[in-house]
């Protein structure tokens, strides 16, 4: 379907999705679209309902739970963001700590550095077991 409209099939220009005239309709509707949701909106706010629902808002632009649905899915609630991994390597016969590095590639030219192995040493990683259900990227 290169080079042809994905809505009527007709050849586009500059590897566009929509030939000229289909674009121009689908440009037209988003306007028509948008006007019809500015007009709903103003409607509702000046009736007291929320501009989501229609339900009763008490003055607010959204009743409560419409409110509280927006607020979870913002940004301002997903909890704490989900920082990089960073392991410390620990060696085991001596308890010494030979640092804290960001990659494993770093503990690996950590090791290499020190003529150490993997099996006399202990890298512990700093992530949380919740991290995963508390967290998000």
């Amino acid at each position: 379907m290169d080079g042809l409209c994905g809505r009527c099939g007709e050849a586009t220009f500059d590897g566009a999705s929509r030939c000229g005239r289909c674009a121009a309709l689908e440009a037209g509707r988003h306007r028509r679209k948008n006007a019809a949701s500015r007009k709903r909106y103003a409607r509702r706010r000046a009736r007291g309902l929320c501009t989501d629902c229609g339900a009763p808002s008490q003055g607010a632009a959204r009743c409560e739970p419409c409110a509280r649905r927006s607020h979870e899915r913002s940004n301002h609630f997903r909890g704490i963001p989900l920082w990089p991994t960073r392991y410390t390597v620990i060696e085991i016969a001596t308890g010494e700590d030979h640092g804290t590095y960001d990659s494993m590639a770093e503990v690996a030219a950590c090791l290499a550095f020190a003529r150490l192995s993997f099996d006399r040493v202990e890298v512990l990683g700093d992530v949380s077991p919740m991290a995963a259900f508390t967290a998000y990227e």
